[in-house]
């Protein structure tokens, strides 16, 4: 017995450390990616103020060829309309050589080129903000486009389709919504062991060598593990609405790493896990 529990300590230790492996290398990356430009002050520029569409949307200013668009699909943004005094359509906000969603904060450039008849604006979205991806460029050439109905700043005409800029709140809801599905199914998968439902096989609960011994062992295993199960899917869900609401746009490291695509599914491993090796110290001690 004492060999077993030092097994399974080794593989718990082993597996806490992977999983601060994981937190480590997305807090890191997080750290980096949300260095953010600050939101600069006021300076105006008269040759941005107008109104601009969109008409492509490319990975470098150099990649754009007037005529030949690159972006095979529908483009999220429609375009943005520049009024006087930093005021934007929608919620955009703009300073001189720069452009911002004033809910997001997040702060890209913009540059003109050929005369002036094409702007590129730099696409700050998670992919840069969180995972340090290198950013792409909608370009704009002056001109109305479907959505602007009206010159007042108040009409939300900034884009739709399918370039997504999928916000960390967003990223995180998401997340919550797969973590609360696996939790919901395993609880579903495991009530039927709590209440002794599935007899003794080989496809269906905790299958260790222990839980063969007898009828007696294998449901007295398989209902602990049940309920170890059902407990660590209540403390999933609890931990993923925790961590949607840690989120905010501030863009810290902390919530840069509990939307990270590498530490997504956390919840999951974690208590997955704990219910596991407390079945495994339940059973050898039997």
């Amino acid at each position: 017995m004492r060999e077993q529990w030092l097994r399974f300590r080794s593989v718990l230790m082993g597996l806490l450390v992977v999983m601060a492996c994981l937190w480590s290398i997305g807090l890191q990356q997080s750290a980096t990616a949300s260095e953010r430009i600050p939101v600069p002050p006021f300076v105006d520029d008269p040759a941005v103020i107008g109104s601009w569409r969109s008409v492509d949307f490319v990975s470098s200013i150099d990649q754009f060829i007037p005529g030949q668009k690159k972006w095979k699909g529908d483009l999220y943004l429609e375009g943005i309309v520049f009024f006087r005094d930093g005021i934007g359509s929608g919620s955009w906000r703009w300073s001189k050589g720069y452009v911002w969603d004033n809910k997001e904060k997040n702060v890209g450039k913009y540059e003109f080129s050929d005369r002036g008849q094409y702007l590129f604006l730099e696409w700050i979205n998670d992919d840069v903000i969180v995972r340090g991806d290198k950013p792409s460029y909608y370009v704009l050439e002056r001109g109305k486009f479907r959505g602007e109905s009206a010159d007042t700043p108040s009409n939300n005409v900034s884009g739709r389709g399918e370039v997504g800029d999928f916000s960390e709140r967003d990223r995180a809801l998401n997340f919550v919504l797969a973590n609360c599905g696996c939790a919901l199914l395993s609880i579903a998968i495991s009530v039927p062991l709590v209440l002794r439902k599935v007899p003794m096989n080989i496809w269906y609960g905790f299958r260790i060598k222990k839980a063969f011994m007898s009828d007696e062992l294998w449901y007295d295993i398989n209902a602990y593990g049940g309920k170890q199960m059902i407990l660590g899917s209540l403390g999933m869900i609890a931990a993923s609405i925790g961590s949607l609401l840690l989120v905010n746009a501030s863009g810290s490291p902390i919530t840069g790493a509990l939307t990270s695509p590498l530490l997504t599914v956390w919840p999951l491993c974690l208590f997955t896990i704990i219910a596991i090796v407390r079945t495994l110290i339940y059973a050898a001690r039997k």
